[in-house]
């Protein structure tokens, strides 16, 4: 799965300059460097085409960074696929260039290397992939953390607040993303999960936030 060799380079999907979509730094304009190849294959991934690390342009840090700098933007967000596949890099990489660094990850890897060179880190659990021993070890070493949860419903809210408290998240942003099919019925979906929100945790960090991007833009890729 990790590409990564002798030379390091590692497989990039794209690079774009947006805004955030998602999360608590929603809106907030953004490089985002999506790399190639992911150890999960989720069902309802939107970035299915960052799976293939056969596609990608295998990449140097200076290739990256000749790249980035283009924007001149000072935040770059590492996303995927699954970006910790390639700690190595990123580390090579923040060490050299700086920017504020963010990181998107789905917290089944553990980024040992890089965790501590990331501005803010966004954790974005799934449920059936649950790995509670790597998700400490990245509180351990950045606290400066958001969870964010894909759910379709309230009983998933459910879930995830139970492992919340298990895992003493609810000392870190818990932000629930309602999953995006289609734009009518995201709004139907969003209504319900911020009614339960309202009813059931609203004395938690909790927040409702939907997909920027998704509103703006649709499917597009690169945005």
């Amino acid at each position: 799965m990790n590409r990564i060799i002798k030379d390091m380079r590692a497989p990039v999907c794209e690079i774009f300059y947006s805004i955030q979509g998602e999360g608590i730094y929603a809106g907030s304009p953004c490089i985002f460097v999506r790399f190639s190849g992911c150890n999960l294959r989720c069902e309802w991934c939107d970035t299915k085409y960052a799976w293939d690390t056969e596609k990608a342009h295998l990449m140097d840090v200076k290739d990256v960074y000749a790249e980035v700098k283009k924007f001149g933007c000072k935040r770059l967000v590492f996303t995927g696929g699954e970006p910790t596949l390639y700690d190595e890099f990123m580390f090579q990489f923040m060490k050299n260039h700086h920017f504020l660094h963010f990181l998107e990850t789905n917290g089944t890897i553990f980024p040992e290397k890089s965790i501590s060179f990331f501005h803010h880190v966004a954790v974005s659990p799934k449920m059936e992939h649950i790995k509670e021993d790597v998700i400490k070890k990245i509180i351990e070493k950045n606290h400066n953390i958001e969870f964010k949860f894909v759910v379709k419903n309230e009983k998933e809210i459910d879930k995830f607040m139970e492992l919340a408290e298990n895992l003493s998240l609810i000392n870190f942003p818990l932000v629930f993303q309602p999953l995006f099919e289609d734009k009518d019925n995201y709004i139907k979906r969003t209504k319900k999960i911020t009614e339960h929100i309202l009813k059931m945790w609203a004395n938690f960090d909790v927040r409702v936030l939907i997909q920027q991007q998704k509103i703006i833009w649709g499917e597009k890729r690169g945005v």
